[in-house]
């Protein structure tokens, strides 16, 4: 395949997309994950009080045993295309940081990152020092590696679905990936939800 090059993932296959391609699939799996994410809200909360009232034992986040993402690679696709239509004009609501009181570089913390959660929670904010925020987006990323670690598999899943041509990036149809846990693994099925 001209100027296909590997794209390859933690525990997946060998296999070659084109540049295009390769951008298409980048794109569906950060949807995939932020949905993921979106479905652990309590722990994205969880973590956030912890930091902000200063405790140190911060429990261990798992993912959920059962769940499922909706895809429709076309609609993804064409969001994607159009823009985050995010807006970064948000003034601070407190003068020092929640968390060490500082008066210096403070910045707003989104309790719910936009990324995953998008503009509907916009309004849950904290007022952070540069410190205390690296701090705070350290934990989440954290949480958010073990919440995403145990179903890596789903790329694997995926990129199989995709060269056995179960699905493709110009679908219109609309698809479940059902995500199960069962002995300390995940399985992963698809189910055809055409609209």
């Amino acid at each position: 395949m001209p100027g296909a090059r590997p794209i390859v993932y933690e525990n997946s296959p060998d296999w070659y997309l084109c540049s295009k391609c390769e951008e298409s699939f980048r794109i569906i799996r950060t949807y995939i994950q932020n949905k993921i994410l979106a479905l652990h809200k309590f722990e994205y909360a969880y973590i956030n009080v912890c930091m902000l009232t200063k405790q140190t034992e911060i429990r261990a986040s798992t993912p959920r045993k059962s769940m499922f993402v909706k895809i429709n690679p076309q609609k993804i696709l064409k969001y994607h295309n159009r823009g985050s239509g995010k807006t970064n004009n948000i003034s601070l609501r407190e003068d020092e940081c929640v968390i060490c009181k500082s008066t210096e570089n403070l910045t707003a913390h989104h309790l719910f990152k936009r990324a995953v959660f998008g503009e509907k929670d916009n309004h849950c904010i904290a007022t952070l020092c540069l410190d205390c925020h690296v701090e705070v987006e350290r934990k989440i990323t954290e949480l958010e590696k073990s919440l995403l670690r145990p179903l890596d598999g789903i790329f694997t899943f995926l990129q199989s679905l995709l060269l056995l041509k179960k699905i493709n990036f110009e679908d219109r149809n609309t698809f479940l990936i059902h995500m199960v846990e069962k002995n300390g693994s995940y399985s992963f099925s698809l189910e055809n939800r055409t609209e």
